[in-house]
């Protein structure tokens, strides 16, 4: 299990790096691991952190959003929850999880509205991801009972 939360978090630090790659390719002159306007990228601008503190940083709050990816995953293998209760838990673990990680690794800003628009959103993803999966977890299970009546 150790094994495998490194690597899910490993892969948070890829992601978040090229995530800030793309956004300092349009938004910056020179690369920058986090928005300098949000308020942890304001806090530290105006602390004059050392770069590579702030990469540093920025490293450990992605690898934070990769494990926590993986831990909520474990959600959907418990056999004796229900599919209610593994999709309400996972939903309120991924998305209070992820908005104050991705908060402190300087994508959001500080603003009330914003992060009200944000759950919305978030949560219309994950209804139309939870929808999808559904519906072909359904059909996978259909195609296995027909397999198995013709054994």
């Amino acid at each position: 299990m150790k094994k495998q939360l490194f690597k899910s978090g490993t892969k948070g630090i890829l992601i978040g790096l090229a995530v800030s790659m793309i956004m300092s390719l349009i938004w910056a002159p020179s690369y920058m691991p986090l928005n300098p306007h949000s308020g942890i990228g304001q806090w530290m601008t105006s602390h004059q952190i050392h770069g590579s503190i702030i990469l540093a940083y920025c490293l450990t709050t992605w690898f934070a959003i990769g494990i926590l990816f993986e831990v909520a995953s474990y959600i959907f293998r418990r056999a004796e929850w229900s599919l209610l209760r593994a999709t309400l838990t996972h939903y309120a673990l991924t998305c209070l999880g992820f908005i104050p990680l991705a908060t402190l690794s300087g994508w959001f800003p500080l603003r009330l509205t914003f992060y009200l628009e944000l759950v919305i959103e978030f949560s219309l993803i994950y209804l139309l991801v939870w929808v999808f999966s559904y519906w072909k977890m359904k059909k996978d299970i259909e195609q296995l009972n027909q397999e198995l009546k013709h054994l």
